[in-house]
């Protein structure tokens, strides 16, 4: 029982940073608040076709961005450290505008992947009357 209430609490750990519901709008708002606190211009965000996993389902979003290379570069990090988990996938950048300007000013992609807790038999098996009463 002693390692079961260790894998359960591994488990409650792990399912703190992944939610069982996610709020496109609101992590879309996160994601255009980061942007706007480095003053990078948000082209598009759009979220594309869940993906399910056996435990998980990939909630992908793809954004595009525009600013100078620091903006872009701290947006994409910030965004990775975010304490909700999101993964920073297929990122892609080119230069545009003038190359005779004071910074060089890029536009970039990525897939912005987020992740939504299904739950396991892990879940049923702690949740049961005898699991919570148990002392050990």
């Amino acid at each position: 029982r002693l390692s079961i209430r260790q894998l359960t609490t591994q488990l409650d750990s792990t399912k703190a940073i992944l939610s069982v519901d996610l709020d496109i709008a609101n992590f879309i708002k996160m994601v255009t608040l980061e942007a706007k606190k480095l003053r990078l211009t948000v082209k598009a965000i759009k979220p594309s076709a869940q993906r399910k996993k056996e435990y998980y389902i990939e909630v992908p979003f793809n954004v595009e961005v525009k600013g100078a290379f620091v903006q872009v570069m701290l947006f994409f990090d910030r965004i990775a450290k975010l304490q909700h988990v999101v993964k920073v996938g297929d990122f892609n950048v080119k230069p545009s505008g003038s190359v005779y300007t004071k910074y060089v000013e890029l536009e970039g992609s990525a897939q912005l992947i987020s992740y939504r807790y299904l739950g396991t038999h892990a879940d049923e098996v702690v949740n049961k009357p005898e699991m919570k009463d148990s002392s050990i």
